[in-house]
């Protein structure tokens, strides 16, 4: 009875210093918190070509054909350079949509605008784009023409911008060559973006 005892006591000795030894103290719940703001931008960076070899990129501030030359073969004007608009959208919005919008590159009571090239593309690398729906354009249908953010899963929005050459494989749709008969005038224009978030 004794030994039974001296048992039951121990047991009790063993679940009580458990009970010690797992028992647990907390402080109150501590919040952890930070917040982001809303991120909405848009930039744009011009780079001029002169084709060659070798091929010459430049940084430029603005779009200049500079004095076109007249090519006494074809009899049109054409341009030593064609430039490039690398767009980078800066935005944590679910939805975002860019628009390009081209004022007239006018002068002497006319313009430009059916003479120009201007050709949108998802450009995957520096190297290698892949072709946008409805892309190829004259200048004058570039105004008002956006892409969304699902025409990018992945690369960025690269905008060419070129005069006509008279090449209908190359020339986009509605872009013809500027004639000899061109009135002699400064020609210009602009162009900008818009970025519009959801």
């Amino acid at each position: 009875m004794k030994a039974t005892l001296t048992k039951a006591v121990c047991a009790l000795l063993v679940v009580g210093m458990a009970t010690i030894c797992y028992a647990q103290v907390s402080t109150p719940s501590i919040p952890v918190r930070a917040s982001i703001g809303n991120q909405t931008g848009i930039t744009a960076n011009i780079t001029r070509i002169t084709p060659g070899t070798p091929v010459i990129a430049e940084p430029a501030s603005e779009i200049n054909f500079g004095t076109l030359y007249l090519d006494p073969v074809y009899h049109i004007f054409r341009s030593v350079w064609y430039f490039f608009m690398d767009v980078g959208v800066n935005t944590n919005a679910n939805n975002w949509t860019v628009t390009h919008y081209a004022n007239p590159v006018s002068g002497a009571g006319t313009n430009l605008d059916s003479h120009i090239n201007v050709s949108f593309v998802r450009q995957l690398t520096n190297t290698t784009e892949a072709a946008l729906t409805g892309g190829k354009v004259s200048y004058a249908a570039s105004d008002g023409r956006a892409y969304s953010k699902n025409s990018f899963p992945t690369g960025w929005l690269r905008i060419y911008y070129g005069i006509g050459t008279g090449n209908n494989t190359t020339d986009n749709s509605g872009v013809t060559p500027i004639p000899q008969t061109q009135p002699a005038a400064d020609y210009s224009g602009s162009v900008y973006l818009t970025l519009t978030t959801q």
